[in-house]
């Protein structure tokens, strides 16, 4: 069930990155779709935060670990949107 679910997520988000990037494809779809990438991974982030927090009052150590976890994959998230960003405004 897991395989299943992560292959199906894998074409979901992967099409629709390849989506973004196609300017044949009208805005009305293209937009929808930023927003969905977008709240997706940051749900991601802020959920694994949150957790960091309640994991924090049990053992400080695993709750700090997360939360900088968090972080990371923020950082990780924004650098590798301005860098696609930047590649797309430069082929323009």
């Amino acid at each position: 069930m897991e395989i299943l679910f992560e292959i199906v997520l894998e074409f979901i988000l992967e099409g629709s990155i390849e989506v973004l990037s196609n300017k044949k494809i009208r805005p009305i779809i293209r937009y929808p779709l930023i927003v969905f990438i977008i709240s997706f991974f940051g749900g991601f982030v802020i959920g694994l935060f949150i957790i960091g927090l309640f994991v924090w009052n049990k053992n400080i150590f695993a709750g700090l670990l997360i939360i900088i976890l968090s972080i990371v994959m923020l950082i990780c998230v924004i650098y590798r949107f301005k860098k696609v960003y930047k590649e797309k405004k430069d082929k323009l």
